[in-house]
């Protein structure tokens, strides 16, 4: 019997006590947690520092999409003096808005120029073309009040904005006059008419005085009046008859081979960018989209305002660009260019094959357009042509550009062509 008793009663027998165990355990947890939680939060704000940056940081940014305009910007200058700030998520946008602010009002060139610089990535943003606008009108205005210096200032100037720049016209015309005079100068006149048809080509202010005075001998003394030269020498000239003289392409150009995966190429440094002085399209004349993968890593097509920049930046001038460019001398390592014309359409017959060469451009007006930027260089007329409306199922060729370290210290910065990666 009394092991009858002590058996086991029944499968739910006790359950009533273990309820009531866990309804008491769930009430102390219940009402201990309510003064708990908000105790380790506390605990957690004050003696953990970066948990409290980090709650404070959030609340700064919330208080600051509130605010807009002098509000937000003084906003900023308070948040941006504390230093757990730094890792805040508005943080670099509140930075922008003060140095903006800053550049805005103060509109010296030192600010504007190193907002400017500060924030290139933001180039196609409406606030930082106002500040390069408002730099461009401070350098402007400073190359006319320093009138004294006005040689280093616009060569400076044209350097930094090239052809975007407003005043860029003016500082030309002023260089290509100043030029002028100092070769007419120079004791060397044959090797300074030279470098001066070098630089400023047909274009050139004295082009055509010191291409007649090459033609017929350098004369003693040099009056330009009506674009011509008058030549006080009478005396004989054993060269009268003789072709004019041109000055020949460098041969310092910086030119190297490069190997990316299977590809081996040479390639050449032009102002801020490597050219391959070859064609990438080895099988053929490619369409437009097949020249966009057919460069090798790290490498793309250039945009027209690249070509522009290699024009008239680099060279100075087209025909000077164009003798550069289809100069065949080893030494220079340039295009090689060779004239194999275009198709129409890839597959179909050559076009113009002897005395045109197409290349393709980055430019794109959008993934619906079927139009894209190009260049062409015609052999007739030695013109270098930039097109922005090309048919992209035409079959042109490939080159490719790469960045230089000098590519964000020149004006290309400004002026990132449409449809670049």
């Amino acid at each position: 019997m009394s092991e009858q008793n002590q058996a086991p009663g029944p499968q739910g027998q006790g359950t009533p006590n273990r309820e009531k165990k866990e309804s008491e355990l769930g009430l102390f947890v219940r009402s201990n947690l309510a003064w708990l939680i908000p105790l380790g939060l506390v605990l957690l704000f004050f003696l953990i520092p970066p948990t409290r940056h980090w709650f404070a940081n959030k609340v700064r940014c919330s208080l600051l999409s509130a605010e807009d305009g002098a509000a937000r910007v003084e906003a900023c200058r308070k948040y941006l003096s504390k230093e757990s700030f730094a890792s805040a998520s508005c943080y670099g946008a509140c930075t922008e808005a003060v140095d903006y602010e800053n550049a805005r009002q103060a509109r010296s060139y030192e600010l504007l120029k190193a907002y400017v610089d500060k924030y290139e990535a933001n180039a196609r943003t409406a606030r930082y073309q106002e500040i390069f606008n408002l730099l461009d009108s401070v350098a402007c205005a400073n190359i006319s009040r320093d009138t004294e210096n006005k040689v280093a200032n616009c060569r400076a100037y044209k350097d930094e904005f090239g052809q975007a720049g407003s005043c860029y016209d003016e500082c030309h015309a002023f260089l290509d006059a100043y030029d002028c005079e100092a070769a007419r100068q120079s004791k060397d006149r044959q090797e300074a008419y030279l470098r001066y048809i070098d630089k400023y080509g047909p274009d050139g202010k004295c082009y055509e005085t010191f291409q007649l005075a090459l033609e017929k001998g350098i004369p003693t003394s040099t009056e330009v009046t009506t674009g011509r030269t008058n030549n006080t020498d009478t005396s004989p000239k054993s060269n009268t008859n003789s072709a004019p003289k041109k000055a020949t392409p460098a041969s310092s150009r910086n030119c190297q081979t490069f190997t990316v995966g299977n590809w081996k190429f040479k390639a050449i440094q032009l102002g801020p960018l490597w050219w391959t002085a070859e064609n990438m399209n080895k099988g053929g004349f490619i369409n437009w989209q097949q020249a966009r993968t057919a460069c090798p890593t790290g490498w793309r097509l250039p945009c027209t305002r690249e070509v522009e920049h290699l024009i008239r930046e680099f060279y100075s001038n087209p025909d000077k660009a164009y003798t550069y460019l289809t100069s065949q001398d080893p030494r220079n390592c340039e295009f090689n260019l060779e004239f194999t014309g275009f198709q129409w359409t890839p597959g179909v017959a050559t076009s113009e094959s002897g005395t045109a060469a197409g290349f393709w451009c980055m430019d794109d007006l959008g993934p619906t357009s079927t139009l894209a930027g190009s260049y062409l260089f015609r052999k007739n007329n030695r013109a270098i042509e930039i097109l922005p409306n090309t048919e992209k199922g035409m079959g042109l060729n490939c080159r490719c550009v790469k960045e230089s370290k000098d590519y964000k210290k020149s004006s290309l910065r400004f002026t990132p062509c449409v449809g670049m990666p």
